[in-house]
């Protein structure tokens, strides 16, 4: 989906939400997607601040959430 900000992409809530809600260190998140830290931070901080202004980015961060927490709770 495309908006004022530009498209949301699937790596920048993948980030934010492995570093922000599950809490994963950003050295772990980095060393498994090829990254340096600071890359990580960087990307999780600037979709942090866009899910203050962006309702899809909150919907779609909610829908990732619910998801994993239900395929976990399946298992």
């Amino acid at each position: 989906p495309e908006f004022r900000q530009g498209p949301i992409k699937a790596c920048e809530l993948t980030l934010h939400t492995m570093l922000h809600v599950a809490g994963l260190s950003e050295s772990s998140i980095a060393r498994y997607f090829g990254l340096q830290p600071a890359e990580v931070y960087s990307i999780a901080s600037k979709f942090e601040q866009r899910l203050k202004e962006d309702d899809l980015a909150r919907k779609l961060s909610v829908c990732l959430i619910e998801r994993v927490v239900s395929d976990l709770s399946n298992d």
